[in-house]
Parts: structure tokens; sequence; C-alpha cells
């Protein structure tokens, strides 16, 4: 079975709950009292009783932003192998990606 994905929300909140609560008591927090994380916005209650579970006794990853997503592509074209002008039009088409989303992204070379 794979590990499933969570937002970084998500998981930060899981994370606060496993310092203080079994796994099994987690389950039972978002089976039986839903309510009481609700005013969590990205917590528990957004995750699927199924996933919730998985992540608790599988495990899981953090689902990258798109900004994350971006600036990992722009970064891997920093050393690219290529003509100078292909180069640098891959770079500008991603920051230009991230203009057109409104995506804020701090552009450094490393």
């Amino acid at each position: 079975m794979d590990k499933v994905k969570l937002t970084k929300a998500q998981a930060w909140h899981l994370e606060n709950l496993r310092e203080h609560h079994s796994k099994r008591d987690i389950v039972a927090i978002a089976i039986n009292d839903p309510g009481s994380t609700a005013h969590v916005k990205g917590g528990i209650n957004s995750i699927d009783h199924d996933t919730l579970i998985r992540a608790l006794y599988v495990g899981y990853e953090v689902e990258q932003t798109v900004e994350e997503k971006l600036l990992e592509a722009y970064r891997a074209a920093l050393p690219y192998q290529a003509a100078p002008d292909v180069q640098s039009a891959y770079r500008e088409g991603v920051k230009k990606a991230c203009e057109i989303a409104e995506i804020a992204v701090k552009w450094a070379r490393n």
C-alpha cells in the first residue's frame, strides 16, 4: 500500500495531534467527534477517514505547492545544458507562468 498525499496544513495538524494522542484516539476523534476540530481549516476534518487511517498507519507525503513545483523546475534548469537563448527562454517561461498564476516566488539562482 502506498503512502497518501496530504497538504502541508493537513500534515501539520496531524503531527500536532500525534504529539498528544495515539493513532487510535485520532481516528476516534475524526469519526466520533469531528466537531472538536472542525474550526481548524485544513485540519483532519478535511481528510476522508480512509486517507486519515492510511496516513497514520502506512505513512504520508506532503504535497508540494504549485509555487514549490515551479521553483523546483526553475532551479532544475539552472545548470541547463543548452544554448543560452533556449536556457533563458525556459527560465523566462517559468517566471511568466508564475506571473500569470499570480504566484509570488522569490527567484534565486541556488
